[in-house]
């Protein structure tokens, strides 16, 4: 897919630029910023984006990746559960995938 106009986040920073592909990074890029649709060349009206991973089968693949990271460290420690929850969060938001605030 490509843009048809510019994409901007409800603010008006610029996201995608017209003619620029849609690409996987591009796509984390705009659920990240909360864009549902873009207008796409040849598509006549806006197109909804490819929805986010938010399966449990998805969230467990996070999980699982996150705590091989962190197999070594104390997760009693205070810093390093909070290291492990932000680190979590980001990579679920890499992904596309739903995680809990």
């Amino acid at each position: 897919m490509v843009v048809a106009g510019d994409v901007r986040d409800t603010t008006g920073r610029l996201l995608l630029r017209a003619g620029q592909e849609v690409t996987e990074r591009a796509l984390r890029v705009l659920r990240m910023w909360g864009v549902a649709e873009v207008d796409v060349e040849g598509a006549g009206a806006a197109r909804a984006l490819p929805a986010a991973d938010t399966g449990d089968e998805a969230s467990a693949r996070v999980r699982d990746h996150v705590d091989r990271l962190f197999q070594h460290a104390d997760g009693d420690h205070a810093f390093v559960a909070e290291l492990k929850k932000v680190a979590l969060r980001r990579l679920a938001r890499r992904r596309g995938t739903a995680w809990p605030a």
